[in-house]
């Protein structure tokens, strides 16, 4: 699901999305680096079909645990889709999240994931499914959270009953536990697009748009557990038009940090020095410079100390909701004290090509990097990058997968989706995209290293 840049939360429902992964990692201050990739290994097999038809996988996530684990996450939509006014509806239809978890390789090796059997992770009452994130906790396990509504059919999709749940993910993929309710039961409220951080010390900290009568804005829930949550409010207005939230977790530190986008002010970062329990208003900065054509796209960031990496897109189209946007440059922006301020850090373009769904990894040893879609103007097929940049400037790009099948419009049935799956453990990063190229939407994973 997607924000607008006017009624965020009735254009996005667009579970019909393929996403694909593009990996744009970002290597910082390591001279001579090189990009091992190892073999794709496709989850087509583990899918489940539905009433004779097949289902499929779309809108991505991934994340890597301490011992090298890897979880990948996505929505499952089952096949027919749901029928209104005698049309197929294609915004309808992911009845689960799935989720696969596997023995990552030994880095430097040919090897593929070897992945155990599917997890099917349904919200109670029989919601539908969207937004899947995913994050590894300090004990090895993952935990999942995700977007859970139903649909008033009647009203062309329009949702109502909405909310974000979590679900503890054992290192087996199985469910240590029911799923349990991140946002609460507070009536008259929507939501839209979690993401899920986990702090040093082992804390959730979830953030989401949410939409109250009268005023909507930017929430934060923590959890100690993964069962009980306590939601915080980090900023609210009346008529607030943005979204698209990302949240990370310093590592060996206390700072959270929550990156949205407002149509009005731009990319707002808002930060926290413990551990994600309150925001102050002091600690909100504008990281877009004035003027620029900020694009509809979520910023992504990463942090590691008093470090902290943001990155938001630029385009020269006109903002829409029908259509991703395609990137004329990735912006990146640093700071070393922990938010205090701030500083443009390097401008990633790659000549005559476009970037889609761009996304933070960091890869230790003060490397940053970046995924997104890279593709020629015009193209119908993209390939997923890795483009490494020095302080100031990119130096160099790796083709990870090529020949990528790529659909930027949400009305067709192999649209790309609104974000990919991306994470790194050290110099190992794992991305996750949706190749739809053998007839039907599937997600494909794509393992490299950085030495």
């Amino acid at each position: 699901m997607r924000n607008a840049a006017s009624r965020p939360l009735r254009v996005k429902i667009p579970l019909s999305v393929v996403v694909a992964a593009a990996v744009v990692a970002a290597a910082v201050g390591l001279r001579q680096q090189r990009t091992v990739r190892l073999r794709t290994e496709r989850l087509r097999a583990a899918f489940i079909s539905y009433e004779g038809g097949a289902s499929k996988a779309i809108e991505p996530d991934v994340a890597v645990n301490s011992r090298g684990d890897v979880a990948v996450a996505w929505m499952h939509v089952p096949q027919p889709r749901v029928r209104d006014e005698g049309a197929d509806i294609d915004q309808v239809g992911a009845d689960a999240i799935g989720v696969r978890v596997g023995e990552a390789p030994h880095v430097g090796t040919a090897s593929a994931v070897a992945f155990r059997p599917t997890l099917l992770v349904r919200p109670p009452g029989g919601r539908f499914s969207a937004d899947p994130s995913l994050a590894a906790l300090p004990s090895g396990d993952f935990v999942l959270t995700w977007l859970g509504f139903r649909l008033n059919i009647e009203a062309h999709g329009e949702p109502y009953d909405m909310g974000v749940f979590s679900q503890p993910i054992g290192p087996n993929a199985e469910a240590t536990s029911e799923p349990h309710s991140v946002t609460g039961e507070r009536r008259g409220r929507d939501y839209d697009r979690p993401s899920v951080a986990v702090t040093s010390r082992g804390r959730l900290v979830v953030a989401y748009r949410f939409e109250a009568p009268g005023r909507a804005g930017i929430e934060v829930a923590t959890s100690e557990d993964g069962v009980a949550w306590i939601q915080h409010e980090v900023s609210s207005q009346v008529g607030f038009l943005g979204g698209l939230s990302t949240v990370c977790a310093a590592r060996g530190g206390t700072h959270v940090y929550v990156a949205y986008v407002d149509p009005l002010a731009g990319v707002v970062l808002r930060v926290s020095h413990d551990d994600g329990e309150t925001f102050s208003d002091p600690d909100a900065h504008t990281l877009s410079k004035p003027g620029e054509p900020v694009a509809l796209e979520a910023p992504s960031c990463v942090a590691e100390g008093n470090e902290v990496t943001v990155s938001y897109g630029l385009s020269a189209s006109p903002i829409g909701t029908t259509s991703s946007a395609l990137l004329d440059a990735v912006v990146l922006v640093r700071s070393r004290d922990a938010g205090k301020s701030f500083a443009p850090w390097t401008s990633v373009k790659s000549e005559g090509r476009r970037f889609v769904h761009p996304r933070l990894l960091s890869l230790g040893a003060g490397a940053i990097g970046v995924a997104a879609y890279s593709l020629a103007e015009g193209a119908r097929r993209a390939d997923i990058r890795l483009v490494r940049a020095a302080t100031g400037a990119s130096s160099g790009e790796e083709v990870l997968a090529s020949e990528v099948l790529f659909a930027p419009e949400r009305s067709d049935p192999n649209w790309a989706g609104d974000y990919l799956g991306a994470a790194a453990l050290g110099a190992f990063g794992m991305v996750a995209y949706v190749d739809p190229s053998a007839g039907q939407p599937e997600v494909a994973v794509q393992g490299f290293t950085v030495r």
